[in-house]
């Protein structure tokens, strides 16, 4: 479909493709997703601080 209002018969946007919008919320939704999981990961198998640590020797 063109713009009947130019005269030089430049063509109309028909908008963001429907396969474009569905890929940018699944890609939002995963971005969200492993941010979740990264942070709820993110203390196992960690001790702060550690109980060793602060019997090391300073040299």
């Amino acid at each position: 479909m063109y713009d009947i209002t130019d005269p030089r018969g430049v063509p109309v946007s028909r908008g963001v493709p429907m396969l474009v919008r569905i890929s940018a919320v699944i890609g939002i939704l995963a971005i969200f997703i492993i941010g979740g999981f990264t942070a709820k990961v993110a203390g196992y198998g960690h001790q702060w601080p550690a109980a060793r640590t602060l019997r090391l020797p300073l040299k």
